[in-house]
């Protein structure tokens, strides 16, 4: 998983709800970890760049980098005209309008963040058993971490 900036706390989630249904996942929240990391991919892998403006620099070396070492390249984006859909194999266009107070995307997030949750979904469905069996063993694992 790919994001930088308020991208970054997207992928990490995403990254650990799709560990939680079995699925081997990472999300370096290093730039150049995420380059690297998306250059060793292989095909068989998947790399899911998320990008609100798809522009951002290190995002796009990245995404091209997985492709060039053969993973699908997936983007998640606010824009489908975008730099990071021109790289991709499949782009999931999601977006809204930004009100004019705010710096960073902030409703586009929330959008992003509900097209990753389907997708945890689709995984789940795709192999109950997988998943309840990961999932029963994520609720084992964090119940040590409760009083």
């Amino acid at each position: 998983m790919l994001g930088v900036g308020t991208s970054s706390p997207l992928a990490q989630d995403a990254a650990y709800r799709f560990r939680t249904v079995g699925l081997t996942t990472e999300a370096p929240l290093d730039p150049h970890i995420q380059h690297v990391t998306a250059r060793l991919l292989h095909p068989g892998t998947a790399c899911l760049a998320i990008s609100h403006t798809g522009q951002t620099q290190e995002t796009l070396a990245s995404a091209a980098a997985a492709k060039q070492a053969g993973a699908e390249t997936i983007a998640l984006t606010s824009f489908y005209r975008s730099p990071l859909a021109k790289i991709v194999e499949t782009c999931l266009v999601a977006g809204s309008r930004e009100t004019k107070f705010r710096i960073e995307a902030m409703s586009s997030r929330i959008i992003h963040s509900t097209i990753l949750d389907a997708l945890y979904v689709a995984v789940c469905l795709a192999n109950p058993e997988r998943a309840q069996t990961t999932q029963q063993l994520t609720a084992e694992v964090l119940a040590e971490h409760r009083i």
